[in-house]
């Protein structure tokens, strides 16, 4: 039996300040943005209801991300879980970071602004990096059977991450399959995943497409893993899960602000089906969410018995008073 392996103490204070430092780096820009835009002008602009603004650089997942930082920071410094915790904010920071090695942004927007955010992005994947080789290099056995091992989602969260986690999964990427199906230009599909001048994102976000797919592999990651109650099911199915809520919750906001969803039955009924899914998604993410922030539970350890020493026979004469 493979013996059960925990995060030594050094690579738990590197994974820390590699959080902090992301944390850091995150709520600088969402600050500046702030500045820029009060928070009611702001909002709209994450979740696409709100007019162009050259000058904004994040999304509504740069505060997600943070949040991801600032938590996983301090489970890396207590948690039994501090390796798989490490490894899911190193994948986050890749997946959401990457698209902004290529990212134009939008009209008008400053060259030295660019260039600051596109610095900015490689220090990022520079630092998701570095959480992977850490979560990786860091680990060692566990020195006794009384040291806190790893724990793992009970059975009742398991089973829900699964089927949520793997239905909404599902749903975006059938939804994707859809915008595959209904363009007709290859081309202009790849665009959703590239970027384009028609398909722009700010340059701390990523095309949509490219999101999807990130967000359908991570879910269905983790859902796997929760079926199997492996360790790392619980990280990475809760940073799933707060996306997918997150995106449900601003596709929902931004129908709402528009007043979409007064007249929601005469709506076609493709739109009907794209509020029924971020819809869903919001579930589906906030019940995940808070059944995998439970208490996990530890790996049993099974006992190691040794045979007794059985008693030396009687001799074929016994002396007396035996």
């Amino acid at each position: 039996m493979r013996q059960p392996q925990v995060l030594a103490h050094g690579a738990r204070l590197v994974g820390a300040v590699l959080c902090a430092l992301l944390a850091l780096q995150t709520a600088a820009w969402i600050g500046r943005d702030l500045g820029l835009a009060e928070p009611s002008r702001l909002w709209p602009l994450w979740t696409g209801g709100g007019p162009s603004a050259p000058d904004i650089v994040t999304t509504f997942r740069d505060p997600l991300l943070f949040c991801v930082y600032v938590v996983v920071g301090i489970a890396a410094l207590r948690s039994t879980v501090a390796a798989s915790a490490l490894l899911t904010a190193g994948i986050a920071t890749l997946a959401w970071r990457l698209p902004g090695v290529w990212a134009r942004g939008s009209d008008g927007m400053h060259h030295e602004l660019r260039e600051q955010a596109v610095l900015s992005t490689f220090v990022a994947l520079a630092l998701g990096a570095a959480l992977l080789v850490t979560a990786a290099a860091g680990r060692r056995p566990t020195v006794s059977v009384y040291e806190p091992r790893p724990t793992r989602p009970a059975r009742g969260p398991s089973v829900t991450a699964f089927l949520l986690l793997g239905a909404a999964a599902s749903v975006v990427a059938a939804w994707e399959v859809h915008w595959a199906t209904r363009s007709r230009d290859p081309v202009a599909y790849l665009d959703r995943f590239t970027g384009s001048d028609a398909i722009r994102a700010p340059l701390l976000g990523a095309p949509p497409g490219w999101l999807a797919v990130a967000l359908v592999l991570m879910a269905w990651a983790a859902a796997i893993g929760a079926l199997l109650h492996t360790v790392y099911s619980r990280p990475l199915g809760m940073v799933a899960a707060a996306l997918l809520a997150g995106t449900g919750g601003t596709a929902l906001a931004d129908a709402m602000r528009g007043g979409a969803l007064t007249d929601v039955g005469s709506a076609p009924t493709s739109t009907q089906l794209q509020y029924a899914s971020a819809l869903f998604e919001l579930l589906a993410g906030t019940v995940v969410l808070l059944a995998l922030a439970r208490r996990g539970v530890p790996p049993a350890i099974r006992p190691t018995t040794t045979p007794r020493a059985l008693a030396p026979p009687p001799p074929a004469s016994r002396p007396p008073g035996w």
